[in-house]
């Protein structure tokens, strides 16, 4: 691998582990101002969504790139290390999107349309939040 492709690597190991704790540091943030300055709390079901992009931020570094650049041949047995690696893949991103999704489904039940809800910040942190995650 050359120096320019190591550094580029190094870069954006960097970047994600950036956005990963700015999204962790926003909703904890949302969460700290919900209990003290609105004196409401935010239950466990409610940070399932973070537990969930975080989850499957774990199973997509699981996969090695080398699993994945080789050419997949069709059968079972010859590319069967290929297919599992890009199964599993998918699994992981499908995991990662219904983090985001069940974050936004949480966000408009509990803070955008209810009437009750007097900041839509700690929804805006969770989407924020799932969002920086998958990033």
């Amino acid at each position: 691998m050359e120096e320019g492709g190591s550094k580029t690597n190094m870069l954006l190991c960097y970047f994600a582990g950036a956005c990963f704790s700015t999204g962790w540091w926003i909703w904890i943030d949302a969460v700290t101002y919900s209990a003290t300055i609105l004196d409401k709390t935010i239950t466990f079901g409610i940070w399932s969504p973070g537990f969930v992009s975080t989850i499957a931020l774990i199973l997509v570094n699981l996969v090695p790139r080398s699993a994945l650049d080789r050419q997949l041949a069709w059968g079972w047995d010859s590319g069967s290390e290929v297919a599992r690696a890009r199964a599993f893949l998918f699994f992981a991103f499908t995991v990662a999107f219904g983090g985001i999704i069940s974050s936004v489904w949480i966000a408009i039940v509990n803070w955008f349309t209810n009437s009750d809800a007097e900041t839509a910040f700690p929804g805006i942190a969770l989407i924020l939040q799932s969002g920086f995650i998958f990033l």
